[in-house]
């Protein structure tokens, strides 16, 4: 399961506005640092890119931690309506997947009121669940279609 550490998500937060105040690189971010300020707002036009950055320079930072070989996106449309998202779930190992939720308007995008830190932390809660819930449903729907077991099927049944 996915999980969001909220303290060192907090403490890296403060790190991101403040080197996008000051145009410095926070710790632990690299190449997805997130452009985000104090007084961010995630659903405005324009900012969907920089809640890409977030929600992959969590992860990066190890503040928004993934099970081995799997990582979770967010992904913006333009619907010319404001637009829509989903978060969407690529697992690497055993075998490639790739899996969505389903899509939302943006304007429904975390806590409507929040801006900078509290509506960072808001999408990294939501991408959290997002992430559980489309594992819970791939292990519900693996469950319910495995193929029962045969007794005595075995390579090694038959007369002794």
């Amino acid at each position: 399961m996915f999980k969001l550490e909220e303290e060192p998500a907090r403490t890296w937060l403060a790190h991101v506005i403040a080197a996008h105040t000051t145009r410095g690189t926070p710790p632990g971010t690299g190449a997805h640092r997130p452009p985000i300020g104090a007084d961010w707002n995630p659903v405005e036009a324009g900012e969907e890119g920089a809640v890409y950055l977030l929600v992959r320079g969590a992860q990066e930072a190890g503040v928004l931690i993934a099970p081995p070989g799997a990582e979770i996106d967010f992904e913006y449309s333009d619907d010319s309506d404001g637009g829509c998202y989903r978060f969407v779930l690529a697992v690497s190992a055993p075998a490639p997947l790739t899996l969505a939720s389903y899509a939302q308007e943006m304007r429904k995008l975390g806590d409507r009121d929040a801006t900078g830190a509290e509506a960072a932390m808001a999408i990294l809660r939501e991408a959290e669940r997002a992430a559980n819930q489309i594992l819970r449903q791939l292990t519900e729907f693996i469950a319910a279609t495995a193929a029962p077991s045969i007794p005595g099927a075995g390579c090694c049944a038959g007369p002794s």
